[in-house]
């Protein structure tokens, strides 16, 4: 599976795909199929090195995606991990995942959270 990372602070041109292997939900987590992300001013911000988060090098951005769930987790507790949505799949924590209306597409559907509320 390929994901997108970064290495060093700067222009669209430092991220990098990488090769990662197959991976498996934990705790309370759920695997998705991305078809969508969203990209907004945060994680640009991120990707230069002057937001107000700290970033631990390497990095995975992506604060949000619209897919399909491919495997769910079945134990009830999980620790938050360092998530990121740019991939062809990704980790997330269950809890926040919702099913998006489908007369939305998988891009409009991304679009809702953070680009629109943060535009």
């Amino acid at each position: 599976m390929r994901i997108i990372k970064f290495d060093l602070y700067g222009a669209p041109d430092v991220l990098q795909y990488r090769e990662v292997g197959a991976q498996a939900p934990a705790d309370n987590e759920v695997l998705i199929r991305v078809k969508a992300i969203g990209l907004n001013r945060a994680e640009s911000m991120w990707l230069q090195g002057v937001h107000v988060e700290p970033v631990n090098l390497p990095a995975r951005l992506g604060y949000e995606s619209a897919g399909i769930v491919s495997a769910v987790s079945s134990i009830p507790s999980f620790s938050l991990n360092d998530y990121g949505m740019y991939g062809e799949e990704m980790l997330a924590p269950a809890q926040p995942v919702v099913k998006h209306l489908s007369t939305l597409s998988f891009e409009e559907a991304v679009s809702i959270r953070n680009p629109y509320i943060t535009r």
